[in-house]
């Protein structure tokens, strides 16, 4: 079944229309994505590889978790959502903080026209390796990293292994400082 997603203004407000996943990155429809880091105890942050069989990044280590925000649904509704899907944890809208929004617009190496207005939430808590359950069609495995580990291993540092530093990276740094 095709995910439908709402479409977006660029200002981030609905336009009323909605259009499958494919349509949205070949036409290059705003839409709004969800993003979690999972912050452990030790303050280290839980990373997942994309799984191989993914269409973009595969294999690639990302953030927690992620995910398009699917028609009528609020982005912490999709992140919610995406977590117990990718990473079987069931987790509760109290267990999010929103620390912010950003806009990428860009064009993925598979040709997709990634217009996206990301929410990005932190959780911080302690989750055992053993009890998370990946999916293995999103997620090929997890690992708890230090912030010294994620800085080495950027996208522009280690361009086969991550796309981690991005704007997401850099507003839970800047969260994390305050």
């Amino acid at each position: 079944m095709a995910e439908i997603i709402d479409i977006l203004n660029e200002d981030g407000t609905l336009s009323g229309r909605v259009a499958e996943k494919a349509e949205i990155y070949n036409k290059g429809y705003w839409h709004r994505g969800a993003n979690a880091w999972i912050i452990n105890q030790n303050g280290e942050i839980l990373i997942a590889r994309r799984a191989y069989s993914k269409k973009s990044f595969l294999g690639m280590w990302d953030q927690s978790s992620s995910g398009h925000v699917d028609a009528g649904e609020t982005s912490m509704q999709a992140i919610i959502r995406e977590t117990r899907e990718e990473l079987g944890l069931s987790l509760s809208d109290d267990q999010f903080v929103l620390i912010g929004t950003w806009k990428e617009d860009v064009i993925y190496p598979n040709g997709w026209n990634a217009k996206i207005i990301h929410d990005v939430y932190v959780v911080r808590e302690d989750f055992k390796i053993s009890d998370i359950k990946p999916d293995p069609e999103e997620v090929a495995e997890v690992r708890y990293a230090s912030i010294e580990w994620i800085n080495e291993h950027t996208y522009d540092k280690d361009p086969d292994n991550s796309i981690l530093g991005d704007e997401k990276w850099t507003m839970l740094l800047d969260y994390l400082k305050s």
